[in-house]
């Protein structure tokens, strides 16, 4: 009688595999996956810290390399696109381990970078740059590493039985793919044997992983959200093909198992938003996004911008995206269901244009957030909202600073290598405050963290392994410090949700330009401080005097610099339209003491800014806003030579940045200067 095939250890297990090395992929992916749920375990960490990014960057690491390993078993997909994600989502995920704070989160990343390094290594796809050291390790190899990991990650939950429930489980597959019956193991549940331990539980599923996997479920990350696709995936996997979740479909799943390492790297929400609207996830309310919208217009009939339809979502605490609302909008309005009043406004179709003023969206998160101060347009003053208290944040920077200078330093002294990352560090160390930063100065440290961003790729290839290693740590380091200011961190999660195209990047310094020079006209100076158009120009500059150009950081800067300017245009529009509802033509000249009274019976719809603001405006606020906003709309060219003159600044605008400015177009008209 033939001996029962039994595997229980890793020599065992590496025997068997080199004589069946086709299943080496399959075997050490779903050991991998009986302990994902360690990979995710939030035991040591409350839910609000369940929120905190680098979490959530671990979890998608792990998550994407244990999708990647079972997409290329499931659909036996072998090509140089997947073998190379592979290897980077491996890579990936293997950093990520080396900092978990637990035994078994740590072996259980380990094991899901295995697990796609077994994919990396496949043979029958060419070595590449990125896949060499795979194809060195060999998949065979790899796979008694994936085994190997999740043995530990199980052995140090402590429960007696749960290491030798995955070598039991890895026998189970063997005998299965040994029987002849040429199964797509993949598919199958992913425990062969019963693992229960309570047949009360309806899904076969050992305690010590079903109790992390059940936090997880239940924790403030997941609720209703975007990261519930993991878990629905995972219980598909857990059940076998009889789940039509396990698949999003062929086409589907190697799209998102090829994303490049860009796609993944970004803010980890928004990275799940994207991966939402790929495999067609919604969220479980009871109303559709389009109905939503329609109540919306409905229930106040006046025009809404897209930022204010997206903020209404929001403050219903529905996470939908930006891109998804406009495709609804879009939609709705060919269905003559809604009316698009101008660029990104909408309104009911029961709206009445003779209605009050269109709405100005609020200011976003920018360098400049600019304010009405005793009859002017001014910057605030006072300290950022961090969260560190005052003094523990200064000395944060004091600590970056000091590690700044230290790593120039050292780098200095070794010779044939690339000094212009050590130069650059040095002169940013120079602009780091002794005391708490300004929003603006803020802004402009934020956007250094991408210039050192470029020159990580110089310092990777040049600099000695240990000073290398030192950058990358003091980038994070950097990132970090600036990130404990709510409004940095505000302004880049905005930044990727409304990205720009290279034209838009590359038109901004004209558009900036010709504005600021708006800014500084006679009229302008009657109702704004010259400290804004001053901080526009300088916010416009690199922090550290450097000649190289980096492509880096370009679209985050420009962006910046949009919604500054929009920032401006939006509170100076606020005025213009609190004076015309007011029954005041700001062309014409007016007394403080007519407006005011003027206002009496507008004071409920207007800001309560300006509201306050109207007795403390000069006599030529009105006609020097009047002007100011006449020249805007029909004679401040753009550009300037470059352009022959021939082109406005508000055409360009529009034309190039509806999403951001398109909310100036009904205003001007409302004030009839278009």
């Amino acid at each position: 009688m033939a001996k029962l095939l039994a595997i229980s250890n890793e020599k065992g297990l590496k025997s068997w595999l080199e004589k069946n090395k086709q299943w080496a992929s399959v075997v050490g992916t779903r050991a991998a996956l009986r302990v994902l749920p360690l990979a995710l375990s939030s035991r040591d960490l409350s839910d609000d810290q369940l929120l905190e990014e680098e979490t959530k960057r671990t979890a998608l690491a792990t998550c994407r390399s244990a999708f990647i390993a079972c997409t290329a078993n499931l659909h036996g997909r072998r090509a140089k696109d997947l073998t190379l994600q592979a290897a980077s989502a491996s890579e990936s995920a293997s950093s990520r381990a080396s900092t978990a704070n637990f035994a078994e989160t740590g072996s259980a990343i380990f094991a899901a970078a295995a697990a796609a390094g077994t994919v990396a290594a496949d043979p029958s796809v060419d070595v590449q740059v990125g896949t060499a050291y795979f194809h060195k390790a060999g998949a065979v190899g790899l796979a008694v590493a994936a085994v190997k990991h999740a043995t530990s990650a199980a052995q140090a939950t402590r429960v007696s039985d749960a290491a030798a429930s995955i070598w039991e489980s890895v026998t189970e597959d063997a005998r299965l793919l040994s029987s002849g019956k040429d199964p797509l193991l993949i598919r199958q549940p992913l425990w062969l044997m019963d693992v229960r331990g309570n047949p009360d539980f309806r899904v076969n599923f050992p305690i010590w992983a079903r109790v992390p996997f059940d936090i997880l479920d239940n924790s403030q990350l997941v609720a209703d959200s975007e990261w519930r696709i993991w878990l629905d995936w995972y219980r598909a996997i857990l059940s076998g093909s009889g789940n039509h979740k396990l698949s999003f479909g062929e086409r589907i799943d190697v799209d998102i198992a090829t994303k490049k390492s860009e796609f993944w790297e970004r803010d980890p929400d928004e990275v799940m938003t994207d991966l939402a609207e790929i495999v067609g996830w919604t969220p479980p309310e009871e109303q559709t996004i389009k109905e939503f919208i329609l109540k919306l217009l409905d229930r106040e009939s006046r025009p809404f911008s897209i930022d204010e339809i997206y903020e209404a979502f929001v403050t219903a605490e529905l996470e939908v995206p930006r891109p998804s609302i406009r495709g609804r909008l879009n939609t709705l309005t060919d269905e003559r269901r809604v009316k698009r009043l101008a660029l990104a406004t909408y309104a009911s179709l029961t709206y009445n244009q003779k209605s009050p003023p269109p709405p100005i969206p609020d200011v976003q998160p920018a360098a400049i957030e600019p304010l009405w101060q005793n009859g002017k347009l001014v910057l605030p003053i006072g300290p950022l909202a961090a969260d560190l208290d005052p003094a523990s944040l200064i000395a944060a920077l004091a600590a970056l600073r000091d590690e700044l200078v230290e790593l120039a330093d050292d780098a200095i002294t070794v010779k044939n290598i690339d000094q212009r990352p050590a130069e650059y560090l040095r002169r940013l160390a120079n602009r780091i405050p002794d005391v708490m930063p300004s929003q603006a100065l803020l802004f402009r440290l934020g956007h250094a963290r991408d210039v050192l961003d470029g020159f990580a790729g110089t310092t990777d290839a040049e600099w000695p392994d240990f000073l290398a290693a030192r950058f990358r740590k003091l980038m994070l380091q950097y990132d970090r410090t600036v990130r404990q200011f709510p409004k940095w961190r505000a302004f880049v999660r905005n930044a990727a949700d409304q990205r720009l195209t290279n034209e838009q990047i590359e038109e901004v310094p004209r558009v900036i330009e010709s504005l600021i020079e708006e800014l500084k006209t006679k009229d302008a100076q009657e109702f704004i401080e010259q400290s804004i158009p001053e901080t526009l120009q300088a916010t416009s500059a690199p922090i550290a005097d450097w000649d190289e150009t980096l492509r880096s950081g370009n679209e985050q800067l420009a962006e910046d610099l949009l919604e500054s300017a929009n920032n401006i245009l939006k509170r100076t529009a606020e005025l213009a339209l609190a004076l015309k509802s007011a029954g005041i033509d700001p062309i014409a000249s007016w007394s403080s003491t007519t407006a005011k009274e003027s206002l009496e019976t507008f004071g409920k719809e207007a800001k309560k800014s300006i509201v306050k603001e109207f007795g403390k405006f000069g006599k030529a606020t009105g006609p020097a806003l009047g002007r100011f906003l006449k020249r805007l709309a029909k004679i401040t060219t753009y550009g300037g030579a470059s352009t022959g003159g021939s082109v406005l600044l508000l055409h360009r605008l529009f034309g190039l940045y509806p999403e951001t400015f398109g909310w100036l177009e009904p205003v001007l008209r409302f004030l009839h200067l278009l």
